[in-house]
């Protein structure tokens, strides 16, 4: 869990994605940093990705 790892994270906390968090002030809440879990690899299909996992992640997107 986030707030455990993170000290100061509040139900009103700022999340971030980015390496750095803005300058906030001072009386606000710490903002919770969650790069390191986002996987920042592109996604890739190519001539030999396999149709049905083709057709699924249109499906996820919700791309027609």
């Amino acid at each position: 869990n986030a707030r455990r790892k993170q000290e100061g994270i509040m139900l009103n906390s700022r999340v971030y994605f980015t390496q750095h968090a803005p300058t906030l002030p001072a009386d606000s809440p710490r903002p919770l940093k969650l790069r390191s879990i986002l996987d920042m690899s592109p996604f890739t299909v190519t001539d030999h990705t396999p149709m049905e996992i083709v057709v699924d992640i249109f499906r996820k997107l919700g791309l027609r």
